[in-house]
């Protein structure tokens, strides 16, 4: 079940986080989205996005911090939503949410002032490029996903989550690089962090009942199992009782084994523990007796 535009509904950023928070969400976006361009010997930005919700948020961001303008489009034929920036607003602003350098360099590529800052960074790149799956409705399993530009992003991905005990992966997907968590735990841990709560708690409804299921299948199988071994065993001792009353062996037996006849016959359901009682006698007193039974049709 593609659970992707409620997660993004519930980590988008919002009046409640601090500036930075703010800072680092918009930074997400624009490294996991934007491209520069160049005209007239000056750069200028543009964020790309397939979905309406980050492209706008995008636009508000960039207004309130920056005070840039910015040029808001859709594209029907490549079906993109754009937010461009002028050129002459587009390096301080650059300067200011993509300081990453070599010494600088942190979790993601970048220091983080606090786990708030660094979760709002994550939340970012989920909206421009993650998608969230449980199980249900044509999806098998848990999974998790982040759309990075290139290997080293999705590299610093895994290894900030490595951080924090969560086990992310890291494979191509066509020109770019995919970071994802496939176990529950992992999924679970990432929503946690990214602060969508309420797909937290759904995902542990559908880990236990899953986990509750297993567990009757499990014992569905066991107890099939059973039935059938027992199944068998009555059938190998009723096989037994005829070939010997065929050639006249029962009569050769004792008392004791020809009541294990007799009772096995006249209950060709019961278990050995149902047959034991029956006879009262103890399961290995009964084991015993079915030996000499089995033996005795063996040699006759």
């Amino acid at each position: 079940m593609n659970i992707t535009a409620e997660v993004r509904k519930q980590t988008a950023i919002g009046d409640g986080d601090c500036r930075l928070a703010r800072k680092a969400y918009l930074a997400a976006i624009v490294k996991a989205a934007g491209s520069l361009t160049l005209k007239s010997n000056k750069v200028g930005l543009t964020v790309e996005s397939k979905s309406m919700q980050p492209a706008l948020i995008c636009v508000g961001l960039i207004k309130e911090l920056y005070g840039a303008e910015v040029e808001f489009s859709y594209s029907s034929s490549q079906k993109l939503y754009a937010a461009s920036v002028k050129p002459d607003e587009t390096k301080k602003m650059i300067e200011d949410l993509l300081p990453e350098t070599a010494d600088g360099k942190g979790g993601l590529g970048r220091k983080f002032e606090s786990d708030e800052e660094a979760s709002a960074y994550v939340r970012g790149l989920f909206a421009i490029g993650g998608g969230a799956y449980v199980p249900g409705d044509g999806s098998d399993g848990y999974h998790i996903e982040f759309i990075c530009g290139d290997e080293d992003a999705a590299k610093d991905l895994a290894d900030y989550f490595a951080g924090r005990d969560i086990t992310m992966h890291v494979s191509p997907r066509r020109d770019k690089f995919c970071a994802y968590c496939k176990s529950g735990a992992d999924v679970s841990g990432v929503l946690a962090f990214m602060g969508a709560y309420e797909s937290v708690f759904a995902l542990s409804d559908v880990m236990m009942l899953r986990e509750a299921n297993n567990n009757i299948n499990r014992g569905v199988n066991c107890s099939l199992a059973n039935m059938d071994k027992t199944q068998r065993a009555a059938q190998q001792l009723l096989d037994a009782i005829a070939k010997l009353r065929a050639s006249g062996g029962l009569e050769r037996l004792d008392d004791k084994s020809k009541q294990v006849c007799r009772a096995r016959e006249e209950h060709p359901d019961f278990t050995m523990a149902q047959l034991a009682v029956a006879l009262g006698i103890s399961k290995s007193g009964l084991n015993h007796r079915i030996e000499k039974i089995l033996k005795e049709a063996e040699n006759g």
